[in-house]
């Protein structure tokens, strides 16, 4: 059975750990701390067992709210894991008064693409040269919620 829950110090380590796994790019650990004590983001985990299996992070400014990070394990992937952590930061949305949320995909990620856009989120704009190891444009999608 899996489980979504807030991110807590027991599952930092593990969460950090399938972001180093999952991106070339990982941000760093002392982020990624800032990150679990700003107020105004909310990390989400996908727990099996007491595996983390997957997570995703947003950080929310008054009526918006961007993803930071989404991560699912490989063994874990297209059974719908992700779709149900974006649902969760949807509902944690709504709970909050946000009216929009955005994030920015890799335009080589096709599978992430379709599930952002199975899940409501629409292309609004590109960022060239975004992202590094491997250079690479960032497509800029939004959710109107």
């Amino acid at each position: 059975m899996i489980t979504l829950t807030p991110i807590n110090k027991k599952l930092f380590d593990s969460v950090y750990q399938l972001e180093k796994e999952v991106f070339p790019d990982a941000c760093s650990r002392e982020t990624f701390i800032e990150y679990c004590h700003n107020p105004n983001v909310y990390f989400t985990i996908a727990l099996q067992s007491d595996t983390v299996i997957g997570y995703c992070a947003i950080i929310k400014s008054y009526e918006s709210a961007d993803i930071l990070t989404l991560a699912v394990k490989s063994e874990y992937r297209r059974i719908g894991i992700g779709k149900s952590l974006i649902q969760g930061v949807i509902e944690h949305c709504i709970e909050c008064g946000i009216e929009m949320l955005f994030l920015d995909v890799r335009c080589s990620n096709v599978s992430a693409i379709r599930l952002y856009e199975q899940m409501g989120f629409e292309l609004i704009s590109r960022r060239y040269g975004y992202y590094r190891n491997p250079d690479e444009d960032a497509l800029i999608y939004r959710r109107v919620i």
